[in-house]
């Protein structure tokens, strides 16, 4: 699931809360401006009224955390260099 953060936000302060959306919908953003191959971008484009669903949090632990940490560690990476030569 995507912005898993913003399932259940823990009691940050309100400007905390504002900076965590903020860096999701940054990341939305570069992700559209990049033009990278997104699964669910592409089924919402297809039709507006498609909903993503949401993954199922009862019933124990999330098993694909592992993996996911570290395709996020290759895609954070991608994200900072891609913004570092943008500045060059």
């Amino acid at each position: 699931m995507k912005w898993r953060v913003l399932l259940h936000m823990p009691s940050f302060l309100v400007e905390k809360q504002k900076n965590i959306i903020i860096a999701c919908m940054s990341l939305h953003n570069f992700i559209r401006d990049s033009a990278l191959s997104d699964e669910l971008f592409q089924m919402c484009d297809e039709d507006e009224e498609y909903i993503p669903p949401i993954a199922s949090l009862g019933g124990g632990d999330y098993n694909g955390a592992a993996s996911d940490d570290g395709d996020m560690c290759v895609f954070c990476d991608f994200i900072v260099n891609s913004l570092m030569t943008g500045r060059e």
